[in-house]
């Protein structure tokens, strides 16, 4: 389940980071309300969500 979750994270926030604003506002009607900065933070978070998820348990670091 974290790797389906961590590939839905990176997927949406790849695509926020790499699509322009007007593409974004179709698929995403709330971009609409939002500076370019805060869709590339929400993205940014997305993609280190997705790292949170994967890293801990590829390295077995993860609490018992």
């Amino acid at each position: 389940m974290q790797v389906f979750v961590a590939v839905m994270f990176t997927m949406s926030g790849l695509v926020k980071t790499g699509q322009p604003r007007d593409k974004l506002v179709v698929s995403y009607p709330w971009i609409r309300d939002f500076c370019p900065a805060s869709v590339r933070f929400v993205s940014a978070l997305e993609v280190l969500g997705a790292i949170g998820l994967i890293v801990p348990a590829a390295t077995e670091s993860h609490p018992s």
